[in-house]
């Protein structure tokens, strides 16, 4: 797939977590919605990350290592107040994906005939990626369903990237709490 390289720089740091966590060269599908900033915002808020001695999930964003106030208010004062639903363009990754629709979604639900049950594949939704720390961070929100439409989110969490030999890593990630932040 033929990419624009602004966009896909500009999602770089989504692209080097995917490319991370797929096989090279699989075809993954992507949810043609934006999942909201506010949303990633509020898993940064009571979500948990994990806590590196006793391994469970113990402090939100507020009570990590992370947090700053001055920072702390430069993101919500630039993010949080994002309630206008977006969407992927084709463009905008460099890894090879498919986007899906709502629509495609509904069809499928109401017409399971026409869903080919021997491919099933994940579904990954992301939101738009807020610059934390003079961009020393990138974060986003991340969801992983199992499949199209007969499956809860098998992963619904905070990504935190951290720019390293000019590449984007994973430096932490905080589980949302679905059952507060839907």
């Amino acid at each position: 797939m033929k990419t624009n390289k602004s966009n896909a720089l500009k999602n770089q740091p989504i692209i080097d977590y995917i490319e991370s966590i797929i096989e090279k060269d699989s075809v993954i599908l992507v949810h043609e919605r934006k999942l909201s900033t506010t949303r990633t915002i509020k898993t940064m808020e009571i979500g948990r990350l994990p806590d590196k001695v006793s391994r469970k999930y113990a402090a939100n964003f507020l009570e990590s290592e992370y947090y700053r106030e001055d920072l702390w208010k430069v993101l919500t004062d630039k993010y949080a107040r994002d309630t206008i639903a977006r969407k992927w363009g084709k463009n905008d990754f460099t890894f090879s994906h498919e986007l899906i629709s709502n629509e495609y979604v509904k069809e499928v639900f109401f017409n399971p005939k026409t869903y080919e049950k021997k491919v099933i594949r994940r579904v990954f939704s992301f939101s738009d990626i807020l610059y934390y720390d003079e961009n020393q961070y990138a974060l986003f929100s991340i969801r992983i369903a199992g499949n199209i439409v007969f499956s809860d989110s098998i992963e619904d969490a905070l990504i935190i990237m951290k720019r390293k030999d000019g590449k984007w890593v994973m430096a932490d990630k905080m589980q949302n709490n679905v059952f507060v932040n839907p």
